[in-house]
Formats: C-alpha cells, sequence, structure tokens
C-alpha cells in the first residue's frame, strides 16, 4: 500500500475541469484520436510523503492551474493541465491529468489542443477551496483517502 498526499478539487472547480475534460476529449476524438478522461481529478504531491494532510495544508498558500499542454514525459501521453503549489518551503510544480491516449497505430505524434477548450475556466485558475488527504492505492485500479481536511486559502 503506498501513501501520498493528494489535493482533492472542491466540487464547483472538479464540475468546471469535467466540463473541460469532455470538451477536449470531444475535440480529440473526432480527429481520429482515441482518449479517456482521468478520474480521480486528484492533484498528487508526492514530495509530501509522510507529512499528515492537516500539516500540509497549513503549508499551502496558493494553488494555480495553468491551461492544458499534451504531456509526453512518461510513456503513456496525457493531457494535463500543469499545477504551481506556493507553500512556506517555496514553489513546486505538480500536474492535474486531465486525458490518457489509447495507443493507436498510424496518428501524429500528438494532436492539437482545440483553442476554444479553455472557454469554461480562465487560466491561469487560483483553486481558492479544496480538500487534502493520504491518498492510498489499494489496488492497480483502486484508490481511497484518508484522513482529510478541508482548506480555504484567504486572498
Amino acid at each position: 500500500m503506498r501513501r501520498m498526499n493528494a489535493i482533492i478539487l472542491h466540487p464547483d472547480d472538479k464540475l468546471r475541469f469535467i466540463r473541460l475534460q469532455k470538451k477536449i476529449a470531444g475535440k480529440i476524438n473526432r480527429d481520429g484520436f482515441t482518449v479517456f478522461r482521468n478520474m480521480p481529478l486528484w492533484i498528487f504531491l508526492p514530495d509530501t510523503d509522510g507529512c499528515p494532510p492537516r500539516k500540509a495544508a497549513e503549508k499551502i498558500h496558493e494553488i494555480t492551474v495553468l491551461p492544458p499542454v499534451t504531456d509526453t514525459s512518461d510513456s503513456q501521453k496525457k493531457i494535463i493541465c500543469p499545477v504551481s503549489v506556493r507553500t512556506d518551503d517555496g514553489v513546486s510544480d505538480y500536474r492535474l491529468i486531465l486525458l490518457n491516449f489509447y495507443r493507436q497505430t498510424g496518428k501524429p505524434v500528438s494532436p492539437e489542443l482545440p483553442e476554444e477548450s479553455s472557454d469554461s475556466i480562465r487560466f491561469p485558475y487560483r483553486i481558492s477551496v479544496f480538500r487534502i488527504g493520504n491518498a492510498v492505492r489499494l489496488s492497480e485500479n483502486s484508490m481511497c483517502i484518508t484522513d482529510s481536511v478541508w482548506k480555504k486559502i484567504r486572498r
């Protein structure tokens, strides 16, 4: 069982990003690619292992989500929103995975992201209310959150 902290979006923010997922997936799937939505929409914080969620939440001062980009840094191509988290210790970069590509042969390396894909969200998007908790991987396709706390960032 592997544990790490994760930021869980407020339901209103989650709905905005689900709409964004659908809009981008619809355009890309029409272009001949096959993508599937990533769930859950959590922002994993691997460098906070062992830090209790309450303490991790107290350290966070700002969360900024940037516009979607295609990420080819690992073996499976994804569409992500880069995330910048400002804490007491400085600024760290993470990612919110929106879509995963299904491997197909004969397709170009990377599709064009639709320009209007971010109409529903104005980027950079600041998250002010969220939950943070321990994300525990129960099996290959199963995760849960334990010991979560809510946090509201005052501006």
